[in-house]
């Protein structure tokens, strides 16, 4: 018998961005505790989130929308359309159906509230990674009711 070498699957690549530091050091901090997420990269704002996220190429980017600068919407604007862009989960403070419905039109692929248990926002990554898509029920709420109206076309 055959002594053979179990390989440990490759850890889920994120960069983190958000302005606030005591944020950027609580995430990075509950997220590098899980031996499956490595965190490759940290930004305070969209432009130098943008400069990471293609010298890095993560597999997550994890985005706020309010930053100085270039914000979330402006990165996911910069972002769209490009072939090995990482998939963006959304994590802020903002719950209106405008920002909601905007991040998902430029591709954001998960949309979670700063109130997201660490738990979920877990899953959240685990989700997202595995190809789904993963929204907090606010956000859920926001998505069907835009769709059922016939108000998601691509920007």
């Amino acid at each position: 018998m055959r002594n053979a070498k179990r390989e440990t699957p490759p850890r889920i690549r994120l960069l983190l961005v958000d302005d606030h530091p005591i944020v950027l050091d609580g995430l990075k901090s509950h997220l590098s505790a899980h031996p499956d997420l490595l965190v490759a990269g940290e930004a305070t704002d969209g432009a130098q989130a943008l400069r990471k996220a293609r010298a890095l190429a993560p597999d997550i980017v994890l985005l706020d929308i309010s930053m100085p600068g270039v914000n979330g919407l402006e990165f996911m604007e910069a972002l769209r359309g490009e072939a090995r862009a990482a998939r963006v989960i959304v994590l802020t403070m903002h719950d209106s159906p405008e920002y909601i419905t905007r991040m998902v039109r430029l591709g954001a692929r998960g949309y979670l509230l700063k109130d997201t248990s660490p738990g979920e926002l877990i899953r959240a990554i685990k989700a997202v990674h595995a190809g789904e898509v993963y929204l907090s029920p606010v956000a859920s709420r926001v998505v069907v009711e835009t769709a059922v109206k016939g108000g998601f076309q691509p920007e």
